[in-house]
């Protein structure tokens, strides 16, 4: 009877040995002093009480002042990685600033204790810094110290669905009567074109339109810029080459027409001594005054040039005219003198 007992304990413990291989069963209270190594499962249907868990060799779990770490040690290099969704029922702050932290509460980002970001909207509370401190006067700054990559921000829009349409970044301002004034930076990846607008509405903007008439300048690819209303320079304009569209019936052609009236440079001289400008040319006051129109002004002195053809014309006619006469007279003192000559013969031979 003994002996089948022990063989019983026997075969006992060599059954759960091959089960301890693949799984480590606590199906009861059981206490470790020591570590214990499994190379298999853990099942327990109860609670297990450690104050470190070991993954292949490598801290994974641990607690410490009333914390539980995960990964503390830094033993998986890669991070902590979760395949779904992590939900906590307090604040998420990082571990050296308390003060900091993602609230449960509302989803805003709190930092000493003031709201700075709103997670939920997007509203940012305070200045908002990437990469550099704003300064006082600032609400938001980028800052990129790279002494490889040049690009400090970038803002995208992926869906080639809505290529044809402008897309970009909205800048608004409320003027002291409370109205709001917006600003347009918009690029259209279809017509490859990039410009800006401005306007008091969206109705009036570029952003969302395949219109580029809504924009105050644009420029395509090649760099040729199109400008949408007047403009201004205080400085100096420099360019290797200008062109100004005139209306039709603008081009002073019509001074070569029978029915146009030139004045006489007797009138001419009147009208000068009398005004001190030239027909049809503003006069130094009023250019000085409102400025003057370059494509205008151009049309007008071609009329002048014009008229200056004529006169020109006018007067080689009265220079051939006169040569003629000239000529004329010419030949008549020629024959006089000849004729002067047979006189004076004819005299002498009498004598």
């Amino acid at each position: 009877m003994k002996i089948q007992v022990l063989l019983l304990m026997l075969f006992m413990s060599w059954s759960f040995s091959i089960r301890a291989q693949n799984y480590a069963y606590t199906d009861v209270t059981n206490t470790f002093t020591a570590s214990q190594n499994v190379s298999g499962t853990i099942t327990a249907t109860g609670n297990v009480n450690a104050s470190k868990f070991y993954i292949n060799g490598k801290n994974a779990v641990n607690t410490s002042n009333n914390f539980l770490y995960l990964n503390s040690s830094n033993d998986f290099t890669s991070g902590v990685y979760v395949g779904s969704q992590i939900r906590v029922l307090g604040n998420i702050s990082p571990y050296s600033q308390p003060d900091t932290y993602l609230s449960n509460s509302n989803g805003y980002i709190y930092e000493h204790g003031n709201r700075v970001l709103t997670v939920e909207g997007g509203v940012v509370n305070s200045s908002l810094g990437i990469g550099v401190i704003p300064l006082n006067e600032e609400r938001f700054s980028v800052s990129n110290n790279s002494s490889t990559n040049a690009l400090m921000a970038r803002f995208a829009h992926s869906l080639s669905s809505t290529g044809d349409l402008n897309k970009g970044i909205r800048l608004n301002s409320k003027n002291t009567s409370g109205n709001t004034k917006y600003l347009d930076f918009f690029i259209n990846a279809n017509s490859e074109i990039a410009g800006f607008g401005v306007g008091t509405s969206g109705g009036n903007l570029p952003i969302g339109k395949n219109d580029f008439t809504l924009a105050a300048i644009y420029f395509d690819l090649s760099r040729n810029t199109t400008l949408n209303g007047n403009a201004m320079v205080l400085g100096n304009l420099e360019a290797k080459k200008v062109k100004v569209t005139a209306t039709p019936g603008s081009v002073p052609d019509y001074v070569f027409q029978p029915n146009y009236k030139l004045k006489t440079l007797n009138e001419l001289e009147a009208f000068i001594k009398a005004n001190s400008h030239l027909p049809n040319i503003p006069n130094a006051k009023e250019i000085e005054t409102n400025g003057q129109d370059v494509g205008d002004l151009q049309l007008k002195l071609l009329e002048k040039i014009e008229e200056l053809t004529l006169y020109a014309i006018e007067q080689e006619k009265e220079i051939q005219r006169l040569k003629m006469l000239e000529d004329g007279r010419q030949k008549l003192e020629d024959t006089i003198s000849v004729l002067l000559e047979r006189v004076e013969k004819l005299e002498n031979k009498k004598k």
